[in-house]
């Protein structure tokens, strides 16, 4: 109940528990910030010496949805295909699960430049030549402005 409260939240509770019960805790803010932290670092170690465990238990758990989602094969006497249907969209997800938990998911890398170069050679193909004119007169306008903003100082004079 008291999980993720502040020490003043916590030292308000149990003055209100007090009051109820008629009993006397004697524990003040200070006190109870002590007690919360060495609870913390306490329950710390305890996880850092569970986590190896958890890990590898949650791996084994996630290759066994794993297999259950691949489907049943029927043996080739049987006359072979499936006895259950695969779900390929669960296997992936799972796939993508265990390789977060795993630590090994390689971040997906796209070229941007590439794809925004070949983009604007596509613009400038299907462009006629007055619009190319329009628009590289545009942008020698815009050049010429910059110049002159940059060769004006923040006072206003001229460099």
């Amino acid at each position: 109940m008291m999980a993720g409260m502040a020490a003043p939240a916590i030292v308000r509770a149990m003055q209100q528990q007090e009051q109820q019960q008629h009993e006397r805790f004697a524990c003040g803010v200070g006190r109870t910030a002590l007690l919360m932290r060495r609870v913390r670092e306490q329950w710390g170690q305890e996880d850092e010496g569970a986590r190896p465990v958890a890990k590898a238990a949650a791996v084994r758990r996630i290759l066994r949805y794993i297999q259950a989602a691949q489907g049943e094969r029927r043996p080739a006497n049987e006359g072979g295909g499936y006895r259950v249907n695969p779900n390929w969209s669960a296997v992936a997800r799972f796939e993508a699960l265990l390789a977060d938990i795993q630590g090994t998911r390689a971040p997906i890398e796209v070229n941007v430049d590439v794809r925004v170069g070949q983009a604007a050679m596509v613009v400038l193909a299907n462009m006629t030549s007055e619009q190319l004119a329009e628009r590289l007169a545009a942008a020698r306008e815009r050049r010429m402005l910059a110049e002159r903003a940059r060769a004006i100082d923040t006072v206003g004079t001229s460099t």
